[in-house]
């Protein structure tokens, strides 16, 4: 999932995420799992996930 910059902050994310929350447990799923960008964190934490894992990516001798 990504909010475009010029919409960010106006709750979309949050919106979508309850949304799919919402949907999963209808489905009676018990856990979600999710691969994020670091930029996404705050919003994740918020709503109850949590970090398991860290993957540091190396291009050209750059880590990200």
């Amino acid at each position: 999932m990504y909010v475009h910059g010029a919409y960010k902050q106006r709750g979309i994310g949050s919106m979508f995420l309850r949304r799919l929350f919402a949907q999963a447990a209808q489905a009676d799923l018990s856990t979600l799992t999710v691969v994020a960008s670091e930029c996404s964190r705050p919003l994740l934490m918020c709503l109850g996930f949590a970090v398991v894992d860290v993957e540091v990516v190396e291009r050209g001798n750059v880590q990200f």
